[in-house]
């Protein structure tokens, strides 16, 4: 965790990565952060997408039900679980005021959160949305994990309440 005094550059020009509802925008947190409490990954959940054994197009919901792909007209009734992947295709983050999901390199996307702080915006990599591991005074609100998500039982930056927008202290 490093504070710095440059915002960085928004390179989605405000157009994406944020929260359409509060204007707060993503947080993007590493999972290898210095005193990130490990039990975090007891709350992240797979998500398992069915897809058409045949052509592997994703399926709606009524594809799945019916277990018939309308874009190769495929029926597999027989071969129904074939539609899932044996591992999942991504880690999902739900816990209580949080919603978000673990990227292939590691990264925590925070997407809701009762919490935000200040933040640098992310590289090109992430457009729009903040970085959680540089905290910035001047930076946008972006959605951060709480203080009991670390094991000090603080975090390492300022923690604001969404609703209130005051300071949460421990």
């Amino acid at each position: 965790m490093k504070t710095t005094d440059y915002v960085g550059i928004d390179y989605s020009k405000g157009r994406c990565n944020y929260d359409t509802d509060t204007g707060v925008k993503y947080g993007v947190q590493s999972m290898n952060a210095e005193g990130l409490n490990s039990w975090i990954y007891e709350e992240l959940e797979g998500v398992y997408t069915p897809h058409c054994p045949d052509c592997y197009n994703e399926l709606d919901e009524d594809e799945a039900l019916n277990m018939h792909c309308e874009s190769c007209d495929a029926d597999f009734e027989q071969r129904d679980h074939e539609m899932y992947n044996d591992e999942a295709d991504y880690q999902e983050f739900v816990a209580e005021g949080y919603k978000g999901h673990l990227s292939s390199d590691n990264e925590l996307w925070i997407i809701k959160s009762p919490y935000y702080m200040h933040a640098q915006f992310c590289s090109p990599c992430a457009p729009g949305a903040g970085n959680c591991d540089n905290e910035c005074e001047d930076g946008p609100k972006t959605y951060c994990l709480g203080h009991d998500y670390w094991e000090s039982g603080v975090a390492p930056y300022k923690v604001y309440s969404v609703d209130t927008g005051k300071e949460v202290k421990v």
